[in-house]
């Protein structure tokens, strides 16, 4: 493995699951994950990260001896256009599960939506935590109840009638600057650094800062990267900025490392 993606690897495996049990209508799926497990498949392409994800969910489920995986990103046709997909199918202790995997990083903004959970959205302002649930829902889990998805499922010898449905939702959470937030009901351990705006961000021009790539958005922040003066990280975050994109990136403060977006917004 190299060593992005083992970086990558273990800071997807230290996320926590955004909730326990159920919430809002969505139920996490429970299994017993190898927290030592090395990522197992290989990567022969670039990914887009979403589907990098897949690749070390389905890395975990083979990890768990009981479960058996019958199928993952099945796609559903009607008319040979797709209209859904299934993430993982897979069989546990005599159970099938469809299970619909989401790792997202969201901000919080308290002037967006009546409730905690509807403050939640992307650093972009291009989606949000409530709109993700909505559409599964709506959209993804409701698929089981068509007929195309019905006889797709049949051939894979899958009961759509008798198929439990799940998440496997992670995410790193960010808070505003300086604010000490609950994110109840969403667990608290998610929260994986701060937001800040751009014309706020000379507070820290004593830091040195990186600029991760998006895949390796994932990777907890670590001295092995190649740090750079706070005047010239600022001039490739500003170059973000103008063309309204939220970048991440890490700050050194001494011996203090922090993962943060700065918004454009």
């Amino acid at each position: 493995m190299n060593v992005n993606l083992k970086h990558q690897y273990f800071g997807y495996s230290a996320t926590p699951k955004l909730w326990e049990g159920k919430l809002s209508g969505l139920e996490q799926f429970d299994f017993n994950r190898d927290s030592g497990n090395s990522f197992s498949g290989s990567i022969k392409k670039k990914l887009r990260l979403g589907h990098l994800v897949e690749h070390f969910v389905e890395s975990e489920l083979i990890s768990d001896s009981s479960i058996h995986i019958l199928g993952n990103n099945i796609q559903i046709y009607s008319d040979k256009q797709t209209i859904g997909e299934y993430d993982f199918l897979i069989e546990q202790d005599g159970k099938q599960y469809h299970i619909e995997v989401a790792y997202k990083f969201y901000v919080y903004d308290e002037s967006v939506g009546s409730s905690d959970i509807k403050s939640w959205i992307g650093p972009n302002r291009k989606d949000s935590l409530i709109q993700k649930m909505d559409k599964i829902k709506e959209k993804q889990f409701p698929l089981i109840n068509r007929p195309e998805s019905i006889g797709a499922l049949k051939l894979l010898g899958i009961d759509s009638a008798n198929i439990v449905q799940r998440v496997y939702f992670k995410a790193k959470l960010f808070v505003p600057f300086g604010k000490d937030i609950s994110v109840l009901p969403l667990n608290q351990e998610c929260v994986a650094g701060f937001y800040i705006l751009f014309k706020d961000l000379n507070q820290f021009e004593a830091a040195q800062l990186f600029i991760p790539s998006k895949h390796d958005w994932l990777v907890e922040p670590n001295e092995e990267v190649a740090w750079m003066p706070f005047e010239i990280g600022q001039l490739e975050i500003q170059h973000s900025i103008k063309e309204e994109r939220s970048p991440l990136i890490w700050l050194k403060r001494g011996i203090r490392l922090e993962a943060a977006f700065v918004v454009w917004w």
